[in-house]
């Protein structure tokens, strides 16, 4: 006598990690990272600290996700995704911006190298965000333009 498994169908959709900036409350615009729960096991396992580098020089535009006993990010465990925030910095753009499924590598030591977005860089979140109060002002003007004709 045999035996065959039995697999049940996924359920959902698996997600993509996703970088995006947010502020709670209206408080500082902060860099948060999610990653779905079943993509979070696969590249971290059991892992429950990491530290998180940001690159330099060579490495510029790039961010590193590296798990360690003693790490100083303790990410939020939820029930489909894993969030990272990332403390208020310098860098980080000061409007809502996201971008999925970011190009990542894996590195030594368990960690992952993801290629930061290109709106990271400051010219261009202000390029957009100037674009987008052209496009809101646009918006608010198009009745009192019609109105003239």
């Amino acid at each position: 006598m045999g035996f065959s498994m039995i697999v049940p169908a996924p359920k959902a959709k698996a997600g993509t990690l996703k970088i995006s900036t947010v502020s709670m409350r209206g408080g500082p615009w902060r860099l948060q990272i999610s990653i779905p729960s079943a993509l979070f096991t696969l590249l971290f396992k059991q892992a429950e600290q990491f530290d998180l580098l940001i690159g330099e020089n060579g490495d510029k535009g790039k961010l590193m996700l590296k798990p360690t006993t003693s790490g100083h990010f303790k990410p939020t465990f939820m029930k489909h995704t894993v969030i990272f925030r990332l403390p208020e910095t310098a860098w980080t753009p000061q409007i809502a911006l996201a971008c999925e499924d970011p190009k990542r590598r894996e590195a030594e030591g368990g960690a992952i190298v993801i290629d930061l977005p290109e709106w990271m860089e400051e010219e261009r979140w202000k390029a957009i965000q100037k674009a987008r109060q052209q496009v809101s002002r646009e918006r608010e003007t198009a009745p009192l333009r019609g109105a003239v004709k």
